[in-house]
């Protein structure tokens, strides 16, 4: 069997209705980005309860 057939056969995938966007690799971030997000998250304050989470 050629690709071809293995493609149009009956098992074959239907064509997809929208084409992939294009894909964007995020810039790697540096030691100090790093840290300073790392800080900037270990100091916030804890999210306050929710209203009737002590019931």
């Amino acid at each position: 069997m050629s690709p071809a057939d293995l493609v149009a056969g009956p098992c074959a995938l239907p064509d997809a209705p929208l084409a992939m966007p294009q894909q964007v690799i995020e810039p790697a971030r540096g030691l100090f980005r790093r840290l300073a997000d790392a800080t900037r998250i270990a100091t916030q304050s804890p999210a306050a309860p929710s209203a009737g989470a002590d019931r």
